[in-house]
């Protein structure tokens, strides 16, 4: 991976364009083993957003690597997109999911 991984405060979140599904990454090591990355065609407008709600753009060459974007997610739009991912998994009074913090909203959805 690239320098910008060593600035990702984990765990994270990676966010396939044109899907509401998410995938919970808990750490680099993880980021850089994930299946589902490795196998899929990534394309340039999915991200990584870590535990501050910093975007990163992923780029899969030969190896899948971080580029750092100057977005910052607030915690308010992190949960749009968690209660969507909980919306389409089935789960049921997503409206009442509160977190104090990205990262506790990304351990509460996927711990």
């Amino acid at each position: 991976m690239s320098q910008p991984d060593q600035l990702v405060q984990w765990p994270a979140i990676i966010k396939l364009h044109a899907d509401d599904e998410l995938i919970f990454i808990l750490d680099a090591a993880h980021f850089s083993s994930e299946d589902s990355l490795q196998l899929s065609h990534v394309q340039a407008q999915d991200i990584l957003i870590d535990s501050s709600g910093a975007v990163y753009r992923i780029n899969n060459g030969q190896t899948l690597e971080l580029a750092h974007t100057d977005l910052l997610l607030s915690l308010h739009e992190i949960m749009v997109l968690l209660r969507l991912h909980l919306s389409n998994n089935g789960n049921c009074c997503v409206s009442k999911f509160h977190a104090h913090s990205i990262r506790e909203a990304i351990m509460s959805v996927f711990a």
